[in-house]
């Protein structure tokens, strides 16, 4: 901390890189949930996704498994992703929230605009926890790039309640 920053100013400052952090996740996800969702669609098998016996994406990403309500997996991601690319890009621009709250008839704040991020880091980790058990112990195989999107989550949850602390100690 520099000698002329107060305390209030680092939480921001530290808000801003975990903004950052969210919006160059939230990219790479989108970008990881399309290829996923092109993998699902393509007939044929994707060489590209195969590391051995165990690490097979056409396996996972082709799986019963791998739809909620007849719609990819992925497409899910990639949406989950877009909300948290959005939210961070209104965070980071300091967007006044109550604007969509007079829309929608509802209070919404800074605050409730980080604890949707929170949520959101819960609900995607819960369900990116159970996508990898199902990898693990039904289909015994792992798409990596499914890997890689749980590490994205994994730091999305990790930092998402830091930021709330920051916020309440900045306001």
């Amino acid at each position: 901390m520099e000698k002329d920053q107060n305390p209030l100013q680092v939480f921001e400052q530290s808000n801003k890189i975990f903004l950052i952090i969210i919006i160059v996740i939230s990219i790479l996800g989108i970008l990881l949930s399309s290829y996923l969702t092109y993998l699902h669609f393509k007939p044929s098998a994707s060489k590209l996704c195969i590391f051995g016996e165990h690490f097979d994406c056409d396996i996972v990403n082709k799986s019963v498994y791998s739809e909620l309500f007849g719609i990819p997996v992925a497409i899910f991601g990639g949406l989950t992703y877009l909300l948290f690319l959005t939210i961070a890009v209104l965070l980071l621009k300091n967007y006044d929230f109550t604007k969509i709250g007079r829309l929608i008839d509802e209070p919404i704040t800074t605050k409730t605009a980080y604890h949707i991020l929170f949520f959101l880091a819960i609900v995607s980790f819960a369900f990116s926890i159970y996508l990898t058990y199902v990898e693990a112990y039904i289909l015994k195989t792992y798409c990596i790039f499914c890997l890689v999107s749980l590490s994205f989550i994994i730091v999305l949850f990790i930092i998402s309640p830091f930021m709330i602390r920051n916020h309440k100690r900045n306001s």
